[in-house]
């Protein structure tokens, strides 16, 4: 069970070293598309390279509390900070679905449970110019199996690190695992379509140019959220597709047992 209960926890857990600065710097050197599929929602999204991965857990630490973020960019934006989780990718020239990992378990108000998320697709190969529809199999927030969406047609020649969240069933809100991907129609279809369950943990706004903005999490929420080893962070561009340089620093508080 966690321990890091109060602000003097914390304060304390510092001062005897188990505190980390992880500095990120990351380029989107080439202009994103400002749609994936036909039925996206109205907003552009754009994914930064990975900004984090963490690293196996030291001795005495049992997770990592994520307790802030400085975000420098080089244009305005607003950025969404989130865990990314890799539901699995397809190449669509195949078409071979290659698949990934569920989402995680967690405890929360004491109930041990899975949790879910909409499915973010991002274009990590750019798209040909007739790259066809997807179809989509999915476990859905209930745990209900073989929930399949209506096929969605591809934008295309859209370029890699676009993104855009598929469309789910009905009342569908969320995806706790992808279980089959394929791609329908086009005309010598070519590139690679990743999929990824998104945790997310805050919004920064830079609000001019070259600029920095920051994010508390430490006394802005009841508890900072506890990462494991190996979880990787991305920052998602929301509705803009510029080129763009992002630099900045994670902070962090190893939970003890």
């Amino acid at each position: 069970m966690a321990t890091l209960r109060s602000f003097n926890d914390f304060t304390a857990r510092v001062g005897n070293g188990f505190y980390n600065q992880a500095h990120f710097s990351v380029e989107v050197d080439a202009a994103t598309s400002g749609t994936l599929m036909s039925a996206q929602q109205f907003q552009s999204i754009q994914k930064t390279p990975l900004i984090h991965k963490l690293p196996a857990l030291p001795s005495g630490v049992t997770g990592y509390r994520l307790t802030g973020a400085t975000v420098y960019s080089s244009v305005t934006a607003t950025y969404q900070l989130v865990k990314l989780v890799n539901f699995g990718s397809l190449n669509i020239a195949t078409p071979a679905f290659t698949a990934g990992v569920s989402m995680p378990t967690v405890t929360e108000a004491g109930v041990s449970r899975q949790i879910s998320s909409p499915i973010l697709a991002e274009v990590t190969t750019t798209l040909n110019a007739t790259p066809g529809s997807i179809t989509l199999n999915y476990v859905d927030q209930d745990g209900n199996a073989s929930e399949a969406i209506t096929a969605i047609a591809m934008t295309g020649n859209c370029i890699a690190k676009s993104c855009g969240f598929i469309v789910l069933n009905g009342t569908d809100s969320a995806a706790r695992s992808i279980s089959s991907v394929t791609r329908t129609g086009g005309t010598t279809p070519t590139g690679v379509v990743n999929f990824w369950g998104v945790v997310p943990y805050a919004f920064v706004t830079v609000v001019a140019t070259s600029s920095m903005a920051t994010v508390n999490l430490l006394t802005c929420n009841p508890a900072p959220p506890l990462l494991a080893a190996d979880d990787e962070l991305y920052l998602l561009t929301l509705g803009a597709t510029g080129v763009r340089r992002l630099t900045g620093t994670l902070h962090f508080v190893g939970e003890q047992t």
